[in-house]
């Protein structure tokens, strides 16, 4: 990473961590999927939580299992639904046994997912990084509920725009009784949508990544022109 002329983070907790080098510059994940302008979530809505997302990576695999190990009897108990939506292994699926939780795959139209459900849930404590998964959840108005440190990179506050839980069981709990306060739901997902609306743009990152990767060329050049002088100087 040190010789390299241009080094990307995704999050500013990234761009922290690499607080040695010189050569960095922040470009957040930009969103160009469905939005959805306005939602409300009522006694209608299915009482159904998701997590959406691949667990193909072991990490997202531990992350999972963690959590419905947490809240899936819980969830049965409150006739709570959650839905795993995504790519896990077969084996992952057929050694455990949930009552209350249903793993669908991998789902082309997501619409009719996020439709269906009150609360989109963030288990992940494990890997890092920003969480693609948010913006998904924040643009088709899914009130968001994770585990503390797994909104890294989103202008949210926790609280005021999403539920932040210190715990796997505190997630579960909290998930439990949140779905059912139909108001605060809806105020969550709003003030979500109304911060992130215009912060997520392709051309900003495009932009920011061109001139970074501009002015690092404008450096190399200098460099090499300071060189070609003093070797020059020294000839004569």
């Amino acid at each position: 990473m040190r010789q390299s002329d241009l080094v990307s983070a995704i999050t500013n907790e990234d761009l922290r961590c690499l607080g040695a080098l010189d050569n960095t510059v922040l470009v957040t994940p930009g969103y160009a999927g469905r939005r959805v302008e306005d939602r409300e979530i009522n006694n209608t809505t299915p009482r159904r939580a998701l997590i959406l997302g691949n667990a193909i990576w072991l990490a997202k695999q531990m992350n999972l299992i963690e959590f419905i190990s947490a809240a899936d009897e819980l969830f049965h108990e409150r006739q709570v639904e959650l839905w795993v939506v995504g790519k896990v292994p077969n084996h992952f699926q057929a050694k455990n046994r949930f009552r209350a939780t249903r793993f669908l795959g991998y789902v082309k139209d997501l619409g009719p997912i996020f439709h269906g459900v009150r609360i989109g849930i963030v288990a992940e404590r494990t890997g890092g990084g920003f969480k693609l998964k948010t913006l998904d959840y924040i643009f088709n108005r899914v009130p968001i509920a994770a585990i503390r440190g797994g909104i890294a990179g989103l202008p949210l506050t926790p609280g005021l725009d999403y539920l932040s839980f210190e715990s796997m069981r505190e997630l579960a709990q909290g998930v439990a009784v949140a779905l059912d306060d139909t108001g605060r739901l809806n105020s969550l997902q709003h003030a979500a949508y109304e911060k992130c609306k215009a912060a997520f743009d392709w051309s900003d990152r495009g932009r920011t990544l061109c001139n970074a990767i501009q002015e690092a060329v404008n450096k190399q050049r200098a460099a090499h022109a300071r060189r070609a002088y003093h070797e020059r100087a020294a000839g004569r």
